[in-house]
C-alpha cells in the first residue's frame, strides 16, 4: 500500500478478508473490504467501489458498528467527488466533517474537508479556502500525514481563483523549503493529479480536478 503497488495491496487485503471470514469475524471482514474500498476509489474504479460500498455499510449497520462508518462515508463523498457528483459529495462530505467535530476529532474533520472545498471550490473558491484554512489550522501538527494532499487543494483553490503560484511561493505559504515543493509536485504529477505543461523556459502544471 504504502509503496503504491495497489493491485498487490488488494490482493492482500482479499486474503486477510478470506481469513477473517474463515474464523468467523464479519466485521473484520468488513474492515478489510472498507480498506478494498478506498485503493479503488483510489484508482477510479467506480463501478466496482460502488456496491462494495453499500454492502460494507449496510454490513456494519447490522453489527452495530456505527464507529466506522465515517471512513465508509468518507470514501463514499470521494467516489461522488471523483465520478463528478459535486452536490452528493458536498453533501457526504458535509455530514462527515460535522460528525468528526462533533466527537472532537480533529484529524478526520481535516480528512473530510479536504475532498469538500475541492468539492465547493469551483461554486465558492473563497469559501473553500476559509473551510481549508480552518480545518488545517484546528488540526494543527496532525495535518502534516496530510500535506500532500492539503497542498493539491489549495492548488485547485488557486486555480478556481484564477491564480498561479511559482514552487517557492507555495514553499513560503506553507513555511518549508522549495526543494520539498518540488518533490510533492513531481510525486502529484506521476500519479497523475497535476499536468505539464512547457511554456517557454518555465513549466506549468494544470491541476487534475478528476481525481480524488
Amino acid at each position: 500500500y504504502l509503496d503504491g503497488d495497489w493491485t498487490a495491496a488488494i490482493d492482500w487485503y482479499r486474503r486477510s478478508i478470506d481469513a477473517s471470514r474463515r474464523a468467523g469475524s464479519d466485521l473484520d471482514a468488513a474492515l478489510g473490504e472498507a480498506n478494498v474500498i478506498e485503493l479503488l476509489v483510489a484508482q477510479r474504479r467506480w463501478l466496482e467501489a460502488r456496491p462494495l460500498l453499500d454492502q460494507v455499510r449496510r454490513t456494519l449497520v447490522s453489527l452495530d458498528a456505527a464507529v466506522y462508518l465515517p471512513f465508509v462515508d468518507l470514501q463514499l463523498g470521494r467516489l461522488h467527488l471523483g465520478s463528478g457528483d459535486l452536490e452528493g459529495a458536498t453533501d457526504v462530505l458535509t455530514a462527515v466533517r460535522d460528525a468528526a467535530t462533533a466527537d472532537g476529532d480533529p484529524f478526520g474533520a481535516l480528512e473530510a474537508s479536504i475532498p469538500l472545498t475541492l468539492a465547493t471550490a469551483e461554486k465558492d473558491p473563497a469559501a473553500a479556502l476559509a473551510l481549508l484554512e480552518t480545518a488545517v489550522a484546528t488540526a494543527g501538527d496532525l495535518g502534516d500525514y496530510l500535506a500532500p494532499a492539503i497542498a493539491l487543494a489549495r492548488a485547485s483553490i488557486r486555480c478556481a481563483l484564477g491564480e498561479t503560484s511559482t514552487a517557492k511561493e507555495i514553499a513560503d505559504t506553507l513555511g518549508i523549503t522549495e526543494r520539498p515543493v518540488r518533490r510533492i509536485i513531481a510525486e502529484l504529477e506521476a500519479a497523475g493529479y497535476l499536468q505539464k505543461q512547457r511554456v517557454g523556459r518555465v513549466n506549468q502544471y494544470q491541476v487534475q480536478h478528476d481525481l480524488p
